[in-house]
């Protein structure tokens, strides 16, 4: 400080040669900008610290919190304290988040005005007349290397500063820059702009109708085309399981079937795989690793527990299978376990870890990738040709990271290309798209904070309906029943009714056309009537549940995450069958085939069949 308040003392007294005003102007602006570049930079790593001391992912007492649910699963002190807790930790990671990407770009102009102040005042610096004689007084060649020492030192300072700002940049607000990093990524393996669709083979209706081609099976909506799936089984006494079979690694994500074949995906810090298994016997077919893709990181991606690596139900078109993990890796095999082609979408920005589930399109394999804040200008719909894996459309999202999956509904009421539409939903926004070419059609602001149910759709008859009506619904948010048929922005005129009871924060929606039912977490089950929204009924069922209730006949399927499935009328009234044990934890939701149901345990595949006549 005393060499720079001398050098300041010099100036004033006129020795060191420097009279322009305009250089005052400049190093007073430099000063002013640097020391504001400075408090900033100190804000932003003090928000930055104090943000990794709270992650909502690490929260002791929201652990805690949950620890003593499991042992009081009816204390619903606790399971309201679970809430109120876990949301206020989500609204301040995201205040953070927001302060950090503001501040960062405060940081980087400070310090551009700053330099650019010192590159002025270096201009406005007077240098001596062509030809003056030269004789420096006593000490001058000391007091110059003096000054251009003090000037190195200064930009040195703000170099730092500079540098600061990157670091920052990087750590704290890197959903921009990896951002671009992602386009790039995706333009060096995609064919620009939108193509057709090939006429290739892909299934017909009926086939999907026959299998469980996706997450909750045809149309994504939990509804089973057979009435004949058992209703009783023992895991204890092995009364009713046809088989179980271990899984090589863990995951998160549901079976799907077709034919004789079962499929699941496994992952772990150092391997992610696909799963092939005779529907008939459970032997293990084919395993698969996902591995040597370009642009692939190494390292996998910080997630929750409760999400993993391999959170992600695959699809099939019958033909072939399709899986994407929390890395952005998303492969093809063929039925016989060939790898057709294999790509890397990420590095995916999700704060729990990207857990939405493909689904098709005639031979389009549809990915949602919402990502980071609707600001960051990074989410996007894409539709990948099944038999290249190359992209034949992305369509941007305005919207923030989300666990939701995409579903296909149809009406021949739609006025759209063949009367389908893309259903997706994702804070704040249930947008729908068309199919082909992924134009948006409309969409509803309806949604907000961390969005994980997927959105469903059912035919609802009588007079006033001219096409059926799509269900969406999150906690702290709303339940909207969404009439398909809007156009823009369609939230003022195209949503029939509202709910706020029994939102689910997990577990997507179900209805048969008449009702609705929203499961929670911790176990409240609420029916709606589907035509108006009236609340029909409520149930606390002292259970708490991952997997999204299922439809077969006239009865809903619910699987509590302790691995019993509570079997209910799906009627006005509520009215439980029965209980039973799978015998192990189970977070998926069943696959339904012809007198079967395929479910994923904690460790093992089972399958339920009905006896042999």
């Amino acid at each position: 400080m005393k060499l720079i308040s001398d050098k300041i003392d010099e100036i004033r007294d006129g020795s060191s040669g420097v009279s322009s005003p305009w250089y005052w102007a400049s190093l007073g602006t430099a000063v002013v900008a640097g020391m504001f570049s400075l408090i900033v930079c100190v804000l932003l790593l003090s928000n930055y610290l104090q943000g990794k001391a709270s992650e909502p992912l690490d929260s002791k007492e929201l652990g805690e919190l949950k620890a003593t649910l499991l042992r009081e699963p009816g204390n619903d002190s606790v399971k309201d304290q679970i809430r109120s807790l876990d949301l206020r930790l989500r609204k301040e990671y995201f205040r953070r988040r927001e302060f950090s990407r503001r501040g960062a770009y405060l940081l980087m102009g400070g310090a551009l005005v700053s330099l650019i102040g010192i590159k002025s005042a270096a201009t406005y610096r007077r240098k001596l007349p062509m030809g003056q004689a030269a004789s420096p007084p006593l000490g001058g060649h000391d007091e110059e290397l003096h000054s251009a020492m003090l000037a190195r030192r200064f930009v040195g300072i703000f170099a730092i500063v500079i540098g600061s700002a990157a670091l920052v940049l990087a750590v704290t607000s890197d959903r921009s820059l990896t951002g671009e990093l992602r386009k790039a990524i995706l333009a060096s393996s995609e064919t620009s702009g939108a193509v057709a669709i090939e006429s290739v083979a892909y299934p017909s209706e009926e086939e999907i109708k026959r299998n469980w081609p996706r997450f909750r099976g045809p149309g994504g909506l939990g509804v089973s085309a057979y009435t004949n799936i058992p209703s009783s089984w023992s895991g204890k006494t092995g009364e009713g399981i046809l088989w179980k079979t271990a899984i090589p690694l863990p995951g998160e994500n549901s079976p799907i079937a077709w034919g004789d074949r079962v499929f699941l995906t496994g992952a772990d810090e150092e391997k992610r795989e696909i799963y092939c298994f005779d529907g008939n016997s459970g032997e293990l077919l084919w395993q698969r690793a996902v591995e040597n893709i370009p642009f692939s990181s190494p390292e996998p991606p910080e997630v929750s527990e409760d999400t993993g690596l391999a959170a992600p139900t695959a699809a099939t078109d019958g033909r072939r299978v399709y899986a994407i993990f929390a890395n952005g890796d998303l492969a093809c095999f063929d039925f016989d376990g060939q790898q057709v082609w294999a790509r890397n979408l990420g590095p995916l920005d999700n704060i729990y870890g990207h857990a939405s589930s493909l689904t098709m399109y005639r031979n389009l394999v549809l990915v949602q990738l919402d990502q980071a804040s609707g600001e960051d200008g990074v989410s996007q719909l894409m539709a990948i040709e099944g038999t290249s894996g190359r992209t034949v459309w992305r369509t941007g999202r305005p919207v923030a990271n989300s666990w939701a999956s995409p579903i296909v509904i149809e009406d021949s009421r739609l006025n759209t290309q063949d009367s389908r539409q893309v259903i997706t939903c994702g804070n704040p926004w249930v947008i729908a798209y068309e199919p082909a070419t992924g134009e948006e059609l409309w969409r509803v602001d309806c949604l907000s904070g961390d969005v994980a149910p997927s959105p469903v759709y059912a035919a609802i008859g009588g007079d006033g309906y001219a096409t059926g009506l799509v269900f969406a619904a999150n906690a702290y948010a709303l339940m909207a029943a969404i009439r398909p048929d809007g156009r823009g922005d369609a939230t003022e005129s195209n949503i029939v009714w509202t709910a706020e009871d029994g939102l689910p924060d997990i577990c997507s929606p179900l209805t048969n056309g008449e009702l609705v039912f929203l499961l929670e977490t911790y176990g409240l089950l609420t029916c709606y009537d589907a035509k108006n929204g009236e609340k029909v009924w409520e149930e606390d069922l002292v259970e708490t549940f991952k997997a999204s209730p299922s439809l077969v006949g006239d009865c809903v399927y619910l699987m509590t995450e302790d691995g019993i499935m509570i079997i209910i009328k799906a009627d006005r009234e509520f009215k439980e069958i029965g209980r039973y044990e799978l015998g192990e934890n189970s977070r998926g939701s069943p696959a339904f085939l012809d007198g079967r149901m395929y479910i994923r345990g904690e460790e093992n595949l089972y399958c339920i069949a009905n006896p042999k006549e």
